[in-house]
């Protein structure tokens, strides 16, 4: 995990020495964000899609990106200030080629301002429809993992079951053979299941990790 930490810092700092390039500031301060994402929400979230689209107020909000998903022009990003968490929606023709090359290089961590309208995606989901997008701090370290604290807790616990299971081994043959048997049938499986879990939760992790660094 720290290797890949590691890397994934160096792969940061490489952007950032190519946004410098390019032109752009990856740590601008000169965005001012005019409307927090809850007020958003309370005051549209029980507006209907039609409702919506008769609303001509334009929105500027500034927060964290928590979650990017790219499909070709259309671009969805999950973007987090200090009282919520609203998605974005940026169509790539209608940037410029400078920003569409920008977007390309944003993380999971970043930054970034921007202002449009709201509507309501397919899913029904409050979205911002926003026309551009401002970097404001490109991030060099990358999230933690929604549920990495967990990871050591379960571990540990699976440790003191499996050291439980080795004495259970050694002296419940002779002295209780019919919960010797009971143990063969339910407790063993049942440790053994939770640690290819556990595994098997690990793996999921650094994947996804490893995917939405990338």
């Amino acid at each position: 995990m720290k290797e890949e930490r590691s890397e994934i810092i160096t792969q940061r700092y490489e952007k950032i020495a190519r946004i410098k390039e390019r032109g752009f500031n990856p740590y601008n301060n000169q965005f001012k964000p005019k409307n927090t994402i809850r007020e958003i929400r309370a005051g549209f979230e029980g507006l209907s899609k039609e409702e919506l689209e008769k609303q001509e107020q334009e929105f500027s909000v500034a927060g964290r990106i928590v979650r990017l998903n790219f499909m070709g022009k259309v671009n969805f990003i999950g973007l987090r200030d200090r009282s919520g968490e609203i998605q974005i929606y940026l169509n790539r023709d209608e940037l410029n080629e400078d920003k569409k090359w920008l977007l390309k290089q944003l993380d999971v961590g970043d930054f970034i301002g921007t202002q449009g309208r709201l509507f309501r995606t397919k899913t029904g989901e409050l979205t911002i429809y926003a026309k551009d997008f401002t970097l404001l701090t490109k991030s060099i370290c990358p999230l933690p993992e929604k549920w990495h604290f967990l990871l050591p807790l379960l571990t540990n616990a699976l440790h003191f079951a499996s050291r439980r299971n080795r004495v259970a081994a050694a002296l419940l043959p002779g002295v209780f053979p019919k919960r010797w048997a009971m143990w063969k049938l339910w407790a063993k499986p049942v440790t053994n299941g939770l640690w290819n879990r556990c595994f098997s939760f690990q793996m999921m992790f650094r994947s996804c990790h490893t995917t939405t660094t990338n």
